[in-house]
C-alpha cells in the first residue's frame, strides 16, 4: 500500500494565489525498493486466563503477550534509506474484572455492577512509518530543545498505561414501562507523547528560526470520565415496542487532554501521521435515540 501511494502521488506548486498550479518534479516520495521482497509481518500471541464464581459474582483474569516478528521498518544503506523486516515488537496486557451475575434486588430494583482494570505495555523498535511530508523530507527539527533530524527522533511508545471502569446498570418498571439507568465511570493513567508545538504553544522558543518545526515529549494527566444512560421501553401491542434512550457523554464536562495524530491534508486516510498536537477531548454531549422494535 506505500508503495502504491508513493508511486501515485503528485504534487502541485504555485507561487502566489494568482499563479497557476506547476506540477512538481520532486521524486523523494518514490518508491524505488521491491516491497514483494519483504516478508508478511505476523504476531506470536500467548494468553493465559480464569474465570472463578463466588457466590452471586463472578471473577475474570487474563494475561496476553503479543510479539510482533519481521516488521517493517525503514533503515538506512550507503546513505540510502531503504527497508527491512527489523522491526519488531512486544505488548503486555492484563485485564481483571468483577462482576455480579444475579442481579442484587432491593424492593423492585435490580442492580448490576461491573468492575474491571485494565493494563497495557506496548514496545517497538521503531517509529511507525509515515508518508506525510514531515518524515520524507526529514529535515532538522527542535526536539525537547536539541536540534535533531526528524527519523532520528526517540522511539514513541506512548500510551495510557492502565484503565479502571466501573459500570452500573439499575432496572425497575414504572407502570407498564420498563425503565434503565446505566452509569460508566472511567479513569484513564497518564501518559507521555511527542507533540507538535506552534507559535502560541508556552513551550515554544522564538529563539530558533521559525521555519525549524519545534516538538516536545509532555505529559498529559489521568483522564476521568462520567457517562449516563437513561431508557425506557413500553410494549405497544403483541411484541411491538416503542423505546427511547438519553445518553449524556462527560456528564461533568471534565477537560480532559489528550495527543491527536494530524495531518495536513496531503495524508491519505488510514495511514499514520508523523506528528500529534494536544487537543482536548470532547465535552458534555447529549444523544436522543427513539425507536420501534417489532
Amino acid at each position: 500500500m506505500y508503495e502504491f501511494i508513493l508511486n501515485n502521488n503528485q504534487t502541485y506548486k504555485r507561487a502566489d494565489p494568482n499563479s497557476p498550479w506547476i506540477p512538481s518534479i520532486d521524486n523523494r516520495g518514490k518508491s524505488s525498493y521491491a516491497f514483494n521482497k519483504l516478508n508478511v509481518p505476523y504476531a506470536d500471541e500467548v494468553m493465559v486466563g480464569f474465570t472463578q464464581n463466588i457466590y452471586m459474582f463472578e471473577l475474570v483474569g487474563k494475561y496476553i503477550y503479543r510479539g510482533g516478528r519481521d516488521e517493517v521498518m525503514q533503515v538506512k544503506q550507503d546513505k540510502k534509506t531503504t527497508w527491512s523486516n527489523d522491526g519488531g515488537s512486544e505488548s503486555h496486557i492484563v485485564t481483571l474484572n468483577i462482576q455480579n451475575v444475579k442481579a442484587l434486588e432491593f424492593y423492585d430494583l435490580k442492580n448490576y455492577a461491573l468492575l474491571a482494570f485494565d493494563w497495557t505495555h506496548v514496545k517497538r523498535s521503531y517509529n511507525t512509518y509515515s508518508v506525510d511530508d514531515a518524515y520524507l523530507e526529514n529535515q532538522d527539527i527542535i526536539y525537547d530543545g536539541q536540534i535533531i533530524k526528524y527519523r532520528d527522533r526517540p522511539v514513541e511508545n506512548f500510551a495510557r498505561p492502565f484503565t479502571i471502569r466501573l459500570a452500573t446498570t439499575h432496572i425497575f418498571n414504572i407502570w407498564k414501562t420498563r425503565w434503565t439507568y446505566n452509569n460508566f465511570f472511567r479513569y484513564r493513567g497518564g501518559y507521555d507523547a511527542m507533540i507538535s508545538l506552534n507559535k502560541s504553544s508556552p513551550d515554544y522558543n522564538p529563539n530558533y528560526n521559525e521555519n525549524i518545526k519545534q516538538y516536545k515529549k509532555i505529559h498529559f494527566d489521568g483522564a476521568f470520565t462520567w457517562d449516563i444512560r437513561i431508557g425506557f421501553e413500553i410494549d405497544i401491542y403483541k411484541g411491538h415496542t416503542l423505546y427511547c434512550n438519553l445518553d449524556i457523554y462527560n456528564v461533568l464536562d471534565t477537560k480532559n487532554m489528550t495527543a491527536l495524530s494530524s495531518a495536513d491534508g496531503a495524508v491519505p486516510p488510514g495511514i499514520a501521521s508523523s506528528s500529534s498536537v494536544a487537543v482536548y477531548e470532547i465535552g458534555r454531549q447529549f444523544w436522543l435515540q427513539v425507536g420501534y422494535k417489532i
